[in-house]
């Protein structure tokens, strides 16, 4: 948690029907939060959803409801699935007002990057892999199984558009200059940072590569100068 930010964490298979109803999807994520938080806690169930409200910066309406709702979540949401964190206060605005397409679209991808930065101050990504998980889903290699909502967005200018938002308006530092792929962070302050870590990564894959074609051709030079008797 930062200063005064309340953070949530929850399986991004939670996300997965986002585009259809953002409200109960939302909800399904504050629910599942208070069951878990409230299974951390002591006493009865109804002290330990007030701890679990207090410790995520909910108030229930209806804290029997969000138990067994969440109970139910975090019962059939497999086990090792790949998690995200995301300020209480985005998830709860997107649960009180309404949003456009775009907006809710955004919000998939911001918590998608974010189940796969997790706490690495930067890393590669590639669009499949961001398409992936903003469908909820844990890898590339279930992009056949990305719904038509999320692949309608599998196209440059709509994914630029998603990536120029974050950049703008949700904290995401990119740098994809002749690279495969695309690195982010949320953690860097400075975008030269960021920019650093890459051009330092690269040189260093450049010496590497150089070091090893030199290897080789030392190695073929010298099979030419002492040929092995047959």
């Amino acid at each position: 948690m930062g200063q005064g930010r309340i953070y949530l964490t929850f399986p991004v298979c939670l996300i997965n029907n986002a585009l259809t109803d953002i409200r109960k999807t939302t909800d399904n994520i504050m629910n599942y939060c208070g069951y878990v938080n409230a299974m951390k806690a002591a006493g009865t169930i109804e002290a330990r959803m007030a701890a679990a409200g207090r410790y995520c910066g909910l108030t229930w309406g209806n804290w029997q409801k969000v138990y067994e709702s969440g109970k139910l979540l975090f019962e059939l949401i497999p086990a090792h699935s790949p998690m995200t964190s995301i300020n209480k206060d985005i998830i709860f605005d997107f649960y009180k007002n309404d949003k456009s397409e775009f907006e809710i679209v955004c919000f998939l991808a911001f918590a998608a990057l974010r189940s796969i930065i997790q706490t690495k101050p930067y890393c590669k990504i590639t669009n499949g892999f961001l398409l992936a998980r903003m469908a909820g889903l844990r890898s590339s290699k279930d992009i056949t199984r990305i719904p038509d909502a999320i692949k309608k967005y599998d196209n440059r200018y709509q994914l630029d558009k998603i990536k120029k938002e974050l950049q703008n308006a949700w904290g995401l530092k990119l740098y994809a200059r002749y690279t495969r792929g695309f690195y982010v962070s949320f953690k860097m302050n400075k975008y030269e940072d960021l920019v650093y870590e890459v051009e330092k990564r690269r040189k260093s894959n450049i010496e590497k590569l150089r070091k090893e074609t030199q290897h080789q051709a030392i190695s073929r030079a010298n099979d030419r100068l002492f040929p092995t008797a047959p």
